[in-house]
């Protein structure tokens, strides 16, 4: 019965390109399956305790990251999950995005145990990468273009506005996040000029949070399903905030 059930576990982590790993909280030693080996480009003998010596094989920042996050997650008896993204530096100079989720099981309150998978993201992430630098590009270009641009979705909601577009309006108006139509968890994130975000209104929406820094208003809104909802200039003649 072991043997059947280990050999579908073989093969339902084969079929999701995923590792396994296994702790004892606070020892050197660590289990890795087959697959996490690859992961980390390294020979059983040589491969390193990625939690209790991340700094020896992640890039600096995120060997501190996995620290702080593993110190929290140990220390925190209502927490059970562990996770995290990081980079991993192979014995060849490449480096390959990991990501890194466990379970923690405790004994009388305290972590004794961390069991979890592993999977590289590489793809996954040059890929966003990628996309992030696309849109960036696409925003430099937007934003430099002597016309006005600004596009909305079928609410007449606007989804991206160009800085000529927002000196039009009398703002600085910035939509970073587009809302998915009729997801009630959807949030729009707006960024206006702080000494000025008393003047714009919002309608239809559900929840919204007002956050202040350098200068700048970030305001993130949740509209109300099937409702349309907008942001716009408050008339000079309008006296109190709505």
């Amino acid at each position: 019965m072991h043997n059947s059930f280990q050999a579908t576990l073989d093969l339902v982590l084969k079929a999701s390109n995923e590792g396994i790993w296994d702790w004892n909280v606070g020892e050197d030693s660590i289990y890795y399956s087959d697959r996490v080996y690859q992961f980390l480009g390294c020979e059983k003998e040589d491969a390193p305790n990625i939690l209790k010596h991340p700094e020896s094989i992640l890039v600096p920042e995120d060997a501190a990251y996995l620290q702080n996050v593993l110190e929290l997650c140990l220390m925190d008896e209502d927490e059970e999950l562990f996770a995290v993204d990081c980079r991993v530096i192979r014995p060849t100079g490449s480096i390959a995005w990991l990501r890194v989720r466990g379970v923690v099981v405790r004994e009388n309150g305290v972590a004794a145990r961390l069991v979890g998978s592993m999977i590289d993201i590489s793809k996954r992430k040059h890929a966003e990468e990628s996309l992030a630098e696309e849109r960036s590009m696409l925003r430099l270009v937007v934003d430099n273009v002597p016309v006005q641009v600004y596009f909305k979705d079928v609410h007449s909601r606007f989804t991206l506005v160009n800085k000529r577009q927002a000196e039009w309006v009398g703002g600085t108006l910035h939509l970073s996040v587009a809302p998915v139509q009729d997801d009630p968890d959807a949030w729009t994130t707006f960024q206006l000029d702080s000494a000025d975000v008393e003047s714009w209104k919002i309608d239809g929406a559900d929840e919204a949070t007002v956050r202040v820094f350098a200068g700048v208003a970030t305001i993130r809104v949740r509209f109300i399903p099937n409702i349309p909802g907008r942001l716009f200039r408050r008339r000079a003649a309008d006296s109190h905030v709505q």
